[in-house]
């Protein structure tokens, strides 16, 4: 596999200076692409650079005209597959459940059961165990990377 630029596109001449060959890129040198910094596509980008949640949303209605026949589990899947860059297997598609069912679920919990189900206000003592079960947990993932 040839090495693919940050912009995304795999074909440069090489002159000085360096300049993408695929029709309205702009990209003027070839940087590699790396895990910290990944080839992103024009389309990408586009979409990164809209403001709210909802101008991608519209963006994708009406461009990818497919999803909008998909249910809710599967538009969200979608939506974190092409605008956050999030991949998941078949495996764990099938395993997920709706995030309405999930919401309306908490919510019907915390209104017949405030106290138990409702919001969380740890006391000082509280806040303490937690900040520390999540240090004790940081460093065994740190641990585990390592070996």
């Amino acid at each position: 596999m040839s090495e693919i630029c940050i912009c995304g596109h795999r074909e440069h001449a090489w002159d000085e200076p360096t300049v993408c060959k695929s029709m309205g890129c702009h990209c003027i040198h070839f940087e590699a692409a790396t895990a910290d910094r990944p080839a992103q596509s024009q389309i990408d980008r586009y979409i990164a650079s809209f403001e709210t949640v909802s101008d991608r949303i519209k963006w994708l209605l009406e461009n990818i005209k497919y999803l909008r026949n998909l249910n809710n589990l599967g538009f969200v899947i979608s939506y974190w597959e092409l605008v956050c860059g999030i991949k998941f297997t078949d495996e764990q598609k099938r395993k997920m459940i709706d995030p309405e069912v999930i919401r309306r679920s908490k919510q019907k919990l915390v209104e017949h059961n405030q106290e138990k189900y409702g919001e969380f206000s740890p006391s000082f003592q509280e806040q303490k165990i937690l900040k520390q079960y999540a240090m004790e947990e940081f460093i065994l993932e740190i641990k585990n990377a390592k070996s």
